[in-house]
């Protein structure tokens, strides 16, 4: 199998230095490519709400919150390792060894994800089931084309290489614009279920195309000997982060699994019309902690107890500002919001507007606190957090909506987010306090086994 090993440049030319002022400015691109994939996500939204009745944009946003779900158990078994074992690796063979095994495991995860829809198509029945040739086949490929492009993603932010990073993304982004737009202009002939998710999936296949071309590939035998030893030394801990980021999807999304089964996908439709609106809080969000989670790692690793404490002071500065500024600008802009992207098509979407707002603040500002615990491979603790959170969640959920209809809804997933959030600040503090504690006695320790000298001078000359 060809995997990606790097951009195929040569050194003193003018790729060579590109890739260098990207690596240099990186958290900026990740930034930016965040931000533009952000506003294609809002276009593209936007352009089904406007094309597509209420069941029809519910069917889409249902199947795109699977396609989430499922690359919400690839974080864990995927990103994680090359994001936080792969930097912590001994030595360059070990992290070549470890490479090598998340590209079978991601493998893997792209058939079972894909033959699990066409079995869905095949034995279910139901509104949300994908049927007809066309559509049971354009799920599948988009979900299994985005699994591959997330994988592409984490390979670059895992090696800071910003340059591989825009080939994967850059294509997505011009394909599939493409095919909106053609979209828009001939909406008769070409908008519809299908087309929505074959246009994703034809950027994810460009992106795809591009990085084989521009960049050189290792060859290498999918499944080598060894790669299961390999991945089996941090599968402990991938076990704790797959079940606490599959249960935070729960937490998180179980409104559309629940408002889907109460209420219908046209409820569904207007909870996610609303939602997307407050969607570019979290992808800054995301760029941040995909960019700073190697960097904390090494933080934690090294005890550098003042650099973590930077960079939770930032970061939940940032996201509060960030949070509340975007969250006032819908409020003022709802007006135009409502009349050209909405159509008023959603008589009850100004109902939903305040928890949402609740909801996406109370997620940004958590997404610090989680980071820093991932980083601290605090992995099982964030998973009893969000299994304890999700039932809290789920039920509140239920209750709003038989007590106040589905416009309540979102009311009850701020609830499990609010008490999510205190129980990981609080183990964030006890996390730190051991950090501390743990650095201050190892830099001791030599001074007290230092035979014939002082404690007190050794301390002194350190």
């Amino acid at each position: 199998m060809n995997e990606i090993d790097g951009i195929g440049i040569k050194e003193g030319n003018r790729a060579s230095r590109l890739v260098t002022m990207l690596a240099r400015y990186r958290y900026a691109v990740a930034t930016v490519d965040q931000a533009a994939i952000s506003l294609f996500n809002l276009a593209l939204t936007f352009c089904l709400v406007r094309l597509l009745d209420a069941p029809a944009f519910g069917f889409v946003s249902l199947w795109m919150t699977v396609a989430v779900l499922v690359i919400d158990v690839q974080v864990p078994l995927v990103g994680l390792p090359l994001n936080v074992h792969v930097p912590g690796a001994a030595d360059k063979a070990a992290r070549v060894r470890l490479e090598e095994a998340v590209t079978t495991v991601n493998f893997g995860l792209v058939i079972a994800a894909v033959a699990a829809i066409v079995a869905v198509s095949l034995f279910w029945d139901g509104d949300w089931v994908p049927r007809g040739w066309l559509i049971g086949t354009a799920v599948p490929l988009f979900i299994g084309v985005g699994l591959r492009r997330e994988y592409c993603r984490s390979l670059a932010y895992s090696r800071g290489d910003m340059a591989m990073l825009l080939l994967t993304d850059v294509p997505y982004l011009v394909i599939t614009s493409a095919c909106l737009l053609a979209m828009l202009l001939w909406p008769r002939h070409l908008a519809g279920i299908a087309s929505a998710f074959l246009a994703m999936s034809f950027g994810g296949i460009a992106s795809q195309l591009c990085l084989s071309i521009g960049a050189q590939l290792r060859r290498f035998a999918l499944g080598r000997k060894g790669w299961a030893a390999a991945y089996g030394g941090i599968f402990g801990e991938v076990g704790w982060a797959m079940t606490g980021v599959v249960s935070t999807h729960l937490q998180v999304r179980s409104y559309v699994y629940l408002t889907t089964y109460l209420v219908g996908l046209a409820g569904v439709a207007a909870l996610n019309a609303v939602g997307i609106l407050f969607r570019p809080i979290m992808t800054f969000l995301t760029a941040w902690s995909r960019s700073a989670l190697p960097q904390l790692a090494a933080a934690f690793a090294e005890g550098r107890v003042a650099a973590i404490d930077r960079a939770l002071l930032y970061g939940t500065a940032g996201a509060a500002a960030g949070s509340v500024g975007w969250c006032t600008t819908v409020w003022l802009m709802w007006g135009p919001i409502e009349t050209h992207l909405f159509g008023h098509k959603y008589p009850d979407a100004e109902l939903l507007l305040l928890p949402w707002a609740i909801v996406s603040c109370s997620v940004a500002i958590e997404q610090i606190p989680a980071t820093m615990l991932q980083a601290a491979r605090d992995f099982r603790f964030l998973a009893y957090v969000s299994l304890t959170c999700a039932p809290i969640t789920a039920a509140a959920t239920v209750v709003a909506i038989l007590w106040r209809g589905y416009t309540w809804t979102m009311y009850g997933a701020a609830l499990g987010q609010v008490v999510g959030l205190a129980i990981v600040v609080c183990r964030l503090y006890q996390v730190r306090q051991r950090l501390r504690a743990r650095f201050a006695v190892a830099i001791a320790r030599p001074a007290d086994l230092t035979p014939g000298r002082p404690a007190s001078d050794a301390s002194a000359a350190q």
